[in-house]
């Protein structure tokens, strides 16, 4: 029965962007594209992370599934830190950042073997 959670999360709020589209419209004022775009987006790819975060924790036991799915939300946010929002920009904060992100790999690799 979780396994629909995000479906259900996804198609509420589609229905909910609809349904304030038409409102806008109804009411004789645009809808910005520019904004609408990125966040379908956003929202079709926070689903499709959902989906394979309940798969995960189906098909593997808990504890690995759990450790995996943080690990890498951590390394994918750092990486996303360094390279696309630059916030770490000194030589310092760049190895303290980079020496974390090692560690959780170093981290779900260790967890993916004990599998």
């Amino acid at each position: 029965k979780t396994d629909f959670i995000s479906v259900g999360l996804f198609i509420a709020s589609t229905a909910y962007m609809l349904l304030g589209g038409a409102m806008k419209k109804y009411q004789g004022r645009k809808l910005m594209k520019s904004v609408l775009r990125p966040a379908l987006l956003t929202g079709v790819l926070w689903s499709v992370a959902s989906m394979a975060q309940l798969y995960s924790l189906a098909v593997m036991p808990y504890a690995v599934a759990y450790c995996l799915v943080c690990g890498g939300e951590v390394g994918v946010s750092l990486l996303w830190g360094i390279f696309v929002f630059k916030e770490a920009t000194t030589f310092h904060n760049l190895t303290c950042t980079m020496l974390a992100f090692l560690g959780v790999l170093i981290g779900v690799g260790l967890v993916a073997a004990s599998k």
